[in-house]
């Protein structure tokens, strides 16, 4: 989840330095995110309280789609609801994989999801025929889909 947060490069790039100043010596959790937070530029504080300070469990998301034709185009509507106890809200990229006639017909786009109840609006020049939520598996996660058009 962390190389997703920040990036193939980045997370390599992270695990290099992160070996190279404390190898054969001890190193603490905040000693890593210091490294992770000095290489990626980025202030990874809710990253570490929901994964390894706060968090207990798994992101457990709930997620519902419909899909209306535009004048140009079909918008549709993602909505997505957190379930999971012990921690109320987790901040997560999230990529999401609009499939069309087969499998081989489709995109992906990528959110960031900040609240417990989001709504995602997807513009698509084809009708879905299938949403799937963080097709790569990259979230430590139980996703459900509750219903669809």
């Amino acid at each position: 989840m962390l190389r997703k947060e920040v990036g193939d490069k980045t997370f390599f790039n992270i695990l290099r330095e992160y070996f190279k100043r404390f190898k054969y010596s001890n190193a603490s959790t905040n000693d890593f995110k210091n490294v992770c937070e000095s290489l990626s530029g980025k202030n990874l504080s809710v990253f570490f309280n929901q994964w390894i300070y706060k968090g207990k469990g798994i992101i457990e998301l709930e997620y519902s789609w419909t899909t209306d034709v535009s004048k140009k185009d079909y918008i549709t509507k993602i909505k997505i609801k957190q379930l999971q106890n012990g921690y109320d809200i987790y901040k997560f990229p999230l990529d999401i994989k609009m499939i069309f006639d087969n499998d081989e017909d489709f995109t992906i786009s990528s959110s960031y999801v900040t609240v417990k109840d989001s709504e995602i609006l997807l513009r698509s020049v084809k009708k879905p025929s299938k949403i799937i939520l963080d097709p790569d598996k990259w979230l430590l996660s139980k996703i459900i889909l509750k219903n669809y058009n």
